[in-house]
Order: structure tokens, then sequence, then C-alpha cells
């Protein structure tokens, strides 16, 4: 006698049965198919939803692009506060922004190393 099909057999599955397991922290135990019940509707039952967009579950893409960015660059904490202040400040509108490029910031150590002037930390 069979088990049901999507039950945990107390015998060892037929040949060519189907198993499917679920990562272990979802909690749900394998189910086995017989070969001829199994279907690609029991994979589709299992599968999540699609994501509203590509970037979820950030609420923007700028706010992915952002995360992805301080991940690759491995900012520290410390460094994503400072960056995150300053792009705040920068769409407030309370300071401006010139650089353009690597050039341009290359430009701006090149002048500050010319003027053995202290840098400002804010």
């Amino acid at each position: 006698m069979r088990p049901a099909p999507g039950s945990r057999p107390s015998v060892p599955p037929e040949p060519d049965s189907i198993m499917i397991e679920s990562h272990p922290r979802s909690g749900l135990p394998p189910k086995i198919f017989p070969f001829e019940d199994f279907n690609h509707s029991h994979v589709a039952e299992m599968d999540p939803p699609p994501p509203q967009s590509p970037w979820h579950p950030f609420l923007t893409r700028a706010d992915f692009e952002f995360a992805e960015f301080t991940l690759d660059a491995s900012l520290s904490r410390r460094q994503c506060d400072t960056l995150i202040s300053l792009v705040h400040r920068l769409i407030k509108g309370e300071d401006t922004f010139t650089f353009e490029c690597v050039a341009d910031l290359q430009k701006g150590w090149a002048r500050a190393a010319q003027s053995r002037v202290a840098p400002v930390h804010t």
C-alpha cells in the first residue's frame, strides 16, 4: 500500500519517488511523491510569491544600490552613518557637491596637499 501523496511514509519510499525537502529552518517535513503522481504543480505550490520589485525587500532602488555599495566597499557602521548624513545634507540643500568623477576627487586631494593646511574634521 502506498502512502498518500505528500505524506511522510513509515517505510522507505519506492524507487523513483521524488522527495522535496524544505530548508531546515522552515520547520516543514520532507514530502515524498510517487513518480507517477508528481507534477510541476507540487513545486509551484512551494515557490514563494515573486517580489514586488527587483530590489525587494529594500523600499527603493536607491536604497538597494546604496546598501550594495556599502557592502561592496566594506564600509564600517561609522562610515555608513557618515555617508548617510552627507546624502541627507545634500538632499535638504544644506550643502553642495562638486565632484563629477574620480579625477575631481584627486584634484581636490592634490589642492589639499599643496595648501599644507590641516584637514577639517566635522
